[in-house]
Parts: C-alpha cells; structure tokens; sequence
C-alpha cells in the first residue's frame, strides 16, 4: 500500500488530508465562528456550525467524494480502501451516486433554510455510520485515520445539533 499512500504518493495523501480537515472542520468552525462573533448573526453558535457543517461537509465534500466515486471509483478502491481489482468498481460507482445525492441536499440547504434539518440528519447519519466502521475495521492507512476522525467530528457535531433541535 505504500505506507497508504496509493498511487498518489505522500503529495496525494497530503492533498487528501489537507482538503478533508478544511472542508470539515476548517471551514465550519471559521465561518461559524465569523458568522457568531463577527457579525453578530442572532442564531447559537451550534446552529451556525451545523449549518455550516451541513454545507461544507455534508455538501461540499459528498458531492467531491460523489463525482470522484462516479468518474473515478479506483481512486477511492485503491487509494483509500487498498482494494485491487476492477469487480468493486461498479459497487464504489453506486457509492458515489449516493454522496451526489446526499452532497446535492446538503449544498441546497445553503440556499433554503428549511433543508438543515434533513441534510444534518442524513449526512450526520452517514458520517456516524462510516466513522464506525473505520474504528472498527482496524489497520487503518493515513487516509482512513484522518477520514475516521473527521467523519466522527462531523456526526458528534450534526448530532448534538439535531438532540437540541428535537429535544429542547
């Protein structure tokens, strides 16, 4: 696996690592926080990070993921997973079919206020779902490490926001 590099070499996983933690923690926070404190916007900070997150993460980076999987599905077979061979193409194909849609739903929810909540609750779920199987698949490469983190960060974020949401 090249120390879990991949085709890409250490220039590709920097440039994985660094595009992931910017786009879902990064970018977030910066733009909850300036939102907050710098203009004064009236909602919670939670409420902007996890409208930010949704965007960012849930948005952004799924439909990244999304168009990668889709055009390109041995880049994520390989690359992330250390899978060899052409007969999981067609599976990680449909993986991306299904971060376009969930990535289309968070970047409207941007645009349409009313689609937080159901852009938080299905990326956060998502994002739960792949962190915990990272943690428990084991001999995780760089790449997985960094995508367990951020996945976890993302699903603890989007769904603190989603028990306040419903519970108080």
């Amino acid at each position: 696996q090249g120390g879990g590099h991949g085709a890409g070499g250490r220039a590709g996983a920097l440039m994985y690592i660094a595009g992931v933690v910017v786009l879902t923690v990064v970018l977030p926070l910066a733009l909850a926080i300036v939102d907050r404190f710098v203009m004064h916007a009236p909602s919670g900070f939670l409420v902007l990070l996890a409208f930010w997150m949704a965007f960012w993460a849930g948005g952004v980076r799924l439909l990244m993921a999304g168009l990668r999987q889709t055009l390109r599905p041995e880049l994520t077979t390989q690359q992330i997973f250390g899978i060899k061979g052409q007969e999981v193409l067609p599976v990680m194909r449909e993986v991306g079919f299904a971060n376009l849609a969930m990535g289309t739903l968070g970047v409207l929810s941007v645009l349409d206020r009313s689609l937080l909540v159901p852009a938080a609750l299905v990326s956060g779920l998502y994002y739960g779902f792949a962190g915990l199987g990272h943690l428990f698949q084991g001999g995780l490469n760089l790449k997985r490490r960094v995508a367990m983190l951020t996945d976890l960060w993302v699903f603890a974020v989007l769904a603190v926001y989603l028990a306040s949401t419903f519970l108080f």
